[in-house]
């Protein structure tokens, strides 16, 4: 005799224990069902389904039905090169959805003479870890090697140092660890030059959470990997943002900003930027930039020689609270008198390089931006020429995948629950 199964009497029995299980046990049928004939009508129920989803994903996906995902992005921390004497640029593409969480994430490009940005890569994906801190140098053999310091948001802390590097701009290795967050210490600012056949990179520590800080720098030479970590004596307490550079001898320098001023009210500090030689002998003792009648203070120093214009360019940024910073570029023969060349207003952050050619790059962020500016001798300039957004392609594949996902399931939900009435009432 074949089996049977009565499909009121099993829910009763086995979900009869949950509230509403008597009524809802009313819609199945009350009688004994040939167990084979159960089975094929939960494979035709499972078919349905199965295909009703299939069928809802291609159609949304293909008509777009659903509604555009609501996007929020920001293109923001460049740092520009020179790679086959052409400006070369890092940034970092901040992605979200609605109300999600940032996806942070490394790009790397090629500034064209039209201001936008070819042969786009993703150099490293970091989730929803912020970057505190990044750089980029590029060397003779137009090698790339970046440095860059996480932010963990969650846990309010700054993150380890780490270095990647590319042959060819492309390709990216995998991400080495040069120093490691232990106890209370924290890392805040980093920079990097490729000096001869030496990388150095250089950066900030600090162990109580304050404007206390240690200049560190390790150096890596061809066959011998990274050097064991090194202090920079500035003969002062507080030494922010350290960047590195070549002098006109080839020598590599570090210009910090000696914390002197912090405005409560806007939240901000400036500084005196000061200057450390290396010789022979070890580091110089760190002198003073601004002598002439034009200070400058301000954080984030960056300076770069050039041969060509015979002199060195400055530049920096200045607090202008609430709507952002003030960035400036200056020019000096000889690090004591300085000339100003540019300023740009309610900005976040800049970088700039000067070409073979002499031609002057500056990139800044202006809401969420990337601002492009060129000159040719520091008097005249372009007119800021916005790069287009950046998006992580994958963050919106994955939003709008999602989306589709859910209309399908609703679609698929009702499908189901209407052919399972049907299939119910005729077994």
């Amino acid at each position: 005799m074949a089996k049977t199964l009565n499909l009121q009497k099993a829910a009763l029995r086995y979900m009869g224990w949950c509230p509403g299980a008597e009524t809802a046990a009313k819609f199945l049928p009350d009688k004994n069902i040939p167990a084979s004939k159960f089975i094929t009508a939960l494979t035709l129920l499972a078919a349905i389904s199965l295909t009703t989803y299939y069928v809802s994903f291609l159609a949304f996906a293909r008509i777009n039905l659903t509604s555009t995902p609501s996007l929020k992005a920001r293109n923001i921390n460049p740092h520009i090169g020179v790679r086959n004497s052409e400006p070369y640029l890092i940034f970092v593409v901040e992605t979200g959805i609605d109300g999600g969480a940032y996806n942070i994430a490394i790009y790397s490009g090629r500034i064209t003479q039209d201001n936008e940005i070819s042969d786009l890569e993703r150099v490293r994906d970091l989730g929803q870890d912020y970057l505190q801190s990044m750089d980029l140098t590029i060397n003779e053999k137009n090698e790339c090697l970046i440095s860059f310091i996480t932010y963990y948001p969650w846990i309010m802390r700054m993150g380890d140092l780490y270095v990647i590097s590319s042959a060819d701009g492309k390709q990216w290795c995998s991400p080495t660890i040069l120093a490691r967050v232990a106890g209370e210490t924290s890392y805040g600012y980093v920079s990097t030059a490729s000096i001869g056949n030496k990388v150095y990179v250089v950066y900030e520590r600090d162990h109580r959470g304050g404007y206390d800080t240690e200049v560190l720098y390790v150096v890596h030479q061809d066959g011998e990997g990274w050097s064991t970590e090194y202090q920079v004596d500035f003969n002062y307490s507080s030494i922010l943002d350290p960047f590195i550079y070549t002098d006109i001898e080839g020598r590599p320098n570090i210009i910090g900003v000696y914390y002197i001023e912090h405005s409560i009210l806007s939240l901000q500090v400036e500084g005196m930027p000061v200057v450390a030689i290396r010789t022979d002998g070890g580091w110089s003792k760190p002198f003073n930039v601004t002598s002439n009648d034009l200070p400058l203070l301000g954080r984030y120093p960056k300076i770069q020689y050039s041969q060509l214009h015979e002199g060195y360019f400055l530049l920096k940024e200045s607090p202008n609270w609430p709507s952002g910073q003030i960035l400036e570029l200056w020019f000096s023969k000889d690090l004591n008198v300085w000339r100003y060349l540019y300023l740009a207003t309610d900005i976040w952050e800049g970088d700039f390089t000067v070409l073979p050619s002499g031609e002057i790059i500056i990139v800044y962020v202006q809401d969420w931006m990337l601002n492009v500016v060129r000159s040719q001798d520091g008097s005249t300039w372009s007119q800021p020429n916005v790069i287009s957004m950046v998006l992580n392609e994958d963050v919106i594949y994955s939003a709008t995948s999602a989306q589709t996902s859910g209309s399908a399931g609703v679609v698929t939900l009702i499908v189901t629950i209407a052919s399972l009435i049907i299939i119910m009432r005729r077994l």
